[in-house]
């Protein structure tokens, strides 16, 4: 496997031009309605109404927990990184990216002011249980989202494809680059405007991919932003499905609720609250292909992660 800094040197100069199912992964959606509810519970006022003690103690625990964690969690990955980097030990960065994600589970498990809960409308043993090629995709809602998921509901590690500014936060960028996730380069900074360098989705779906081939998996957000009202669901891109096929994976659909009322979007801090997570039936792909299955599997894929998120929605607002 090679390292980060060696795959984007190489691929920038050797690399061909993006194909058209490249072009289109993170850019380009297929033609599917929005799935809109226009009644909005009252709930949603009364379970993320918080006094101004309780949301500066939230955040406080939040950062100071980053702050306390993120540090030495760097300065032990450090030695592990350039392990992986001059003699190839960890070779998928899986060791690496379970101690990043550790750091953040920490701050999260202990933070009083959140609550996560995960069910399952799949049988647990049909899940992956150790490294092994998988699409995780899910819907995404707000900052909030990353942070909910690894700290407790992905059975396994996997990589991230996140925005290249990402990785250039102090600590957290650095461990994230260590970790093996993938940066994506957009063209601008504004939300609703999703067009990205072309060369930068090139080289991440050859790292991607050559995760999925010796065994690792990936997380995606196939609506390929966050969503700015939590009772929609986006259309969906095209690049997890395009990989999945191209490498026989199987994609395991996810949905969440809560998260955004966690961390709204526009909202520079976070905020009390909870959220729900549920897992729904892997989706095989075999005998599919790329040129004759990308529609349909993409439809398919959307079609399970709605109604997962039906289920995540009820199951939020009936929490005792």
């Amino acid at each position: 496997m090679r390292n980060a800094d060696e795959v984007s040197d190489k691929d920038s100069t050797t690399s061909s031009a993006p194909t058209k199912e490249e072009e289109q992964a993170f850019t380009t959606p297929t033609t599917q309605p929005i799935v809109k509810e226009e009644k909005k519970s009252s709930l949603v006022l009364k379970r993320n109404t918080s006094g101004p003690v309780s949301t500066f103690l939230c955040r406080l625990w939040f950062f100071s927990g980053l702050l306390l964690t993120w540090p030495p969690f760097c300065l032990i990955m450090a030695p592990f990184y350039f392990l992986h980097k001059w003699f190839g030990f960890d070779p998928n960065s899986t060791f690496l990216g379970q101690l990043f994600r550790w750091s953040n589970r920490l701050v999260i498990q202990s933070n009083p002011f959140w609550k996560i809960r995960t069910d399952y409308l799949v049988d647990k043993e049909k899940l992956p249980k150790s490294q092994k090629k998988c699409v995780f995709i899910c819907n995404h809602q707000s900052n909030m989202d990353p942070f909910v998921l690894v700290s407790g509901p992905l059975p396994i590690e996997v990589k991230w494809v996140a925005k290249s500014e990402l990785f250039s936060l102090p600590f957290g960028g650095w461990m994230m680059k260590m970790a093996g996730d993938v940066p994506i380069r957009f063209k601008s900074k504004k939300l609703d405007d999703m067009s990205t360098e072309k060369e930068s989705v090139k080289r991440g779906m050859d790292r991607l991919k050559k995760y999925l081939t010796d065994d690792a998996s990936i997380f995606f957000f196939p609506e390929g932003r966050r969503n700015n009202d939590p009772d929609t669901l986006l259309e969906f891109k095209r690049g997890a499905f395009v990989l999945a096929l191209e490498t026989q994976a199987d994609i395991v659909p996810m949905a969440m609720y809560g998260s955004y009322f966690m961390w709204p979007t526009g909202a520079s801090l976070p905020c009390p609250g909870g959220c729900q997570v549920v897992f729904g039936e892997p989706i095989s792909v075999q005998g599919m292909t790329l040129e004759k299955d990308l529609e349909k599997l993409t439809l398919l894929a959307r079609e399970k992660v709605e109604e997962l998120y039906h289920v995540a929605r009820e199951k939020y607002y009936n929490w005792k």
